[in-house]
Formats: structure tokens, C-alpha cells, sequence
């Protein structure tokens, strides 16, 4: 679920602009907004969360997924803030989410 939240949020955040150059401003800022975070996040995890969350599901292979869901719920937090989502509009975009994970 968390993982087609973060794509359902990525396509419409990246829906410009997907480049390698996109997405490492996206990191650079979401690394400055959770400077303080406990445990500090990692550059290369907020990008495999990024690029996870925009296809790249070869990604996945190896990975600490509890590390994963820590950079995951970052990167959703920060979309949501800089869209300034409505609750409304949050639970449209956790409906989505749900239909996506039962059509795989």
C-alpha cells in the first residue's frame, strides 16, 4: 500500500519532469526538510524512493525494506505538504492507492 501511495503521489509530482536532475533537487530539498529527523535520512534511500515510486521497481532487490518505509513516508509527507492536500483529498488519494493494490 505504502509503496502505491508514494507512486500514485510521485506521477503527479514528477508529471513534468522526471530526470535524474528533478529528482535530485526533490531529494536535495526533502533531505533539507528533514534535517533534524530521527534517524537521519539518506540521500541515496530518499532517491531509491523516488525512483521506486516512479517505476523502478528493480530497485527494491536487496533492500532494507524497513529502511525503505522510513524514506517512503518522507517522501509522501513532503508531496502532500508542498501540494497542500486536503483531507478530502487525501482520502481520494488512499482510495486510488487501495484500488491499485487490489487490481495487482
Amino acid at each position: 500500500m505504502l509503496t502505491a501511495v508514494c507512486g500514485i503521489l510521485a506521477e503527479e509530482r514528477f508529471e513534468a519532469d522526471e530526470s535524474p536532475a528533478a529528482i535530485r533537487v526533490f531529494v536535495d530539498e526533502m533531505l533539507q526538510n528533514y534535517a533534524d529527523a530521527d534517524p537521519p535520512l539518506k540521500p541515496l534511500m530518499c532517491e531509491v524512493a523516488a525512483r521506486v515510486a516512479l517505476g523502478e521497481l528493480q530497485l527494491l532487490k536487496g533492500l532494507d525494506l524497513n529502511d525503505l518505509a522510513i524514506h517512503q513516508m518522507a517522501f509522501m509527507n513532503k508531496i502532500v505538504q508542498d501540494a497542500e492536500l486536503s483531507p478530502g483529498e487525501i482520502d481520494e488519494l488512499l482510495d486510488d492507492a487501495m484500488t491499485l493494490v487490489e487490481e495487482l
